[in-house]
């Protein structure tokens, strides 16, 4: 999965800022749909405390090696992902990415206002820059045709 962090500085006006880097970790073992495989976790899960116990996880020692092994970084993955599919499949994942994400805020606003208007005081709320701000990671995984899939924020 790809884990993207993202900083909400205002939720009206929506303002988002998606981080240029974030992480992408893999599965230790390769993942498969038969059903002897189901109990096996470390095909089936991303997450890195758990496959980094694993015989198969294999650290980056230095970062001239990002891009091999279990854990890279976003840099890394657009690297492969420009010289695997070319630029413009590239291009087209990032975009849906940025879509994405758009749209998982714009479902998160009237609860997140709600919960603005709730627990900021309103001498703050009305300063123009009051530096509330909330930052997200949000967890994606993409399918074989490159669909990038909102796993949780």
């Amino acid at each position: 999965d790809i884990r993207l962090y993202v900083l909400v500085t205002s939720w009206h006006p929506l303002i988002i800022y998606l981080h240029s880097n974030g992480l992408v970790r893999f599965a230790t073992d390769p993942y498969s749909l038969d059903a002897q495989s189901l109990h096996n976790r470390t095909a089936h899960i991303t997450n890195y405390t758990l496959n980094k116990r694993s015989t198969n996880f294999r650290p980056t020692a230095a970062v001239d090696e990002d891009g091999t092994g279990s854990k890279w970084t976003l840099d890394a993955l657009r690297a492969h992902l420009l010289a695997e599919v070319g630029a413009e499949a590239a291009q087209g994942l990032w975009a849906a990415i940025d879509d994405l994400v758009v749209k998982t805020c714009l479902a998160a606003e009237p609860s997140m206002t709600q919960s603005y208007d709730k627990y900021v005081p309103p001498e703050v709320q009305s300063q123009a820059h009051a530096g509330v701000f909330q930052l997200f990671g949000f967890d994606v995984m993409l399918d074989a045709d490159l669909k990038p899939w909102l796993l949780e924020v």
